[in-house]
């Protein structure tokens, strides 16, 4: 039964238009609790993405995670994609190194604006609210923050 339901989940992600709309875009900028970060995008006007943060002074990496977009809104004259989007992510401490030894998962939503600079380039700035899930020695305490970013994009 496990296989049979691997091979459909395969086959329908193969078939979705994530992948089916062949984009790549990849992402350098910064946020507040993701620090510097990189983002590799997959898809046009739904797109999945692979994050790596990095904390300059805290450790080398800092949080990994995946987030999913949904475009919206009008289309840009530079590219297909439309201009406004809303993201849910989740990212946690899974290569962290250094003195902070506790893990942490961020759980974001946010909603943003891609601001094209041409076909290839351009911005993307969102905003919106995370929870901070922190293990600490006494068990896991939860916070609600504000959360931002702000990224550089080339499409590939």
């Amino acid at each position: 039964m496990r296989k049979v339901i691997f091979i459909l989940t395969t086959c329908l992600l193969i078939t979705s238009p994530v992948f089916s709309q062949s984009k790549i875009e990849a992402d350098f900028g910064a946020g507040f609790m993701e620090g510097l970060s990189t983002k590799l995008k997959f898809g046009n006007n739904v797109q999945l993405a692979l994050c790596q943060g990095y904390a300059p002074g805290v450790s080398t990496f800092w949080l990994t995670g995946t987030e999913l977009y949904f475009h919206f809104g009008k289309q840009s004259k530079f590219a297909s994609q439309r201009t406004f989007y809303v993201m849910v992510g989740m990212s946690a401490t899974v290569f962290a190194t250094g003195y902070d030894s506790f893990e942490k998962i961020v759980t974001n939503a946010r909603i943003g604006r891609t601001i094209n600079f041409s076909a290839k380039t351009g911005l993307n700035v969102d905003f919106g609210i995370g929870k901070l899930s922190a293990d600490d020695i006494d068990g896991y305490h939860s916070t609600f923050l504000p959360t931002t970013s702000v990224h550089f994009f080339v499409r590939l």
